[in-house]
């Protein structure tokens, strides 16, 4: 079974939200929690969280590193060499937090600009899997955050309601700490370098770049397939009328999924 493992990078600048990951089957993910743990074990760290482990900061101060100072860089190299080397594709969504609360003001039902970035993943994954001729359901399991994990479960029964299609290939969502689980640590360090993408530029996958090896190769036959979205104000603008019309559905209550009477 395909499965994918999703991080989100949180407000940025208080606007840009990103949601990113990798797909890869059962037995890739094996390998590459394999590959991650020796890693863990050769830096004696017990996870990867990207934004302390860059500043040298939290758990990772006790390595007595610096900030900026090479070996950061050396070791970074080496868990997204075993990314690169285990992953299949990657999927992305980014979106510009305040122009889409801004079009939804009045809509009946606000959704979260993290669920909406939930649903476009699902749509990302599913056009992924259509572009394979991947016919069995793929699982999908996210980083547990307090902000938008139930809420996103809930949506997921109305985003069925919506697009029926979506039941036969989504098999199941979960949610997880990424302390425990090294593919939502390697979806971390892609949510985060998408999210530098769309605030600084494609110089974020530059020659030089700390994360340009994510995605990309000296030789392209070996680049990293890549899937993303990027929601700014004027893409929000072209779909608005979809937006607002899905918002204020009446045959679904504000409080989520739809019950069915009994008796």
């Amino acid at each position: 079974m395909v499965m994918g493992y999703f991080d989100d990078s949180g407000m940025m600048n208080q606007t840009l939200i990103c949601m990113a990951g990798y797909l890869a089957d059962d037995q890739n993910w094996t390998a590459m929690t394999n590959d991650w743990n020796v890693l863990l074990g050769k830096y004696g760290i017990p996870f990867l969280h990207l934004t302390d482990f860059l500043a040298a900061q939290g758990i990772y101060s006790e390595l007595g590193w610096k900030k900026d100072e090479p070996r950061i860089r050396e070791a970074l190299d080496l868990f997204i060499f075993a990314i690169r080397k285990h992953t299949i594709a990657g999927v992305g969504v980014t979106l510009d937090a305040n122009a889409y609360r801004s079009i939804t003001k009045g809509v009946r039902k606000k959704e979260k600009p993290q669920v909406f970035c939930f649903e476009r993943i699902l749509w990302q994954v599913t056009k992924r899997l259509d572009m394979w001729k991947w016919s069995e359901p793929v699982c999908l399991i996210f980083d547990d955050s307090r902000d938008y994990a139930m809420q996103c479960y809930s949506n997921m029964w109305e985003i069925r309601t919506r697009h029926p299609e979506l039941r036969k290939r989504i098999a199941g969502i979960a949610f997880g700490n990424d302390e425990y689980f090294a593919p939502l640590q390697a979806a971390d360090l892609l949510s985060y370098a998408t999210a530098l993408q769309h605030r600084y530029g494609n110089g974020i996958w530059s020659e030089g770049s700390l994360f340009r090896n994510l995605l990309l190769d000296e030789n392209p036959a070996y680049g990293k397939i890549y899937d993303g979205e990027h929601w700014d104000k004027e893409s929000l603008d072209g779909q608005k009328a979809r937006i607002i019309e899905v918002g204020n559905r009446q045959d679904i209550p504000i409080s989520g999924r739809k019950r069915t009477p009994r008796g």
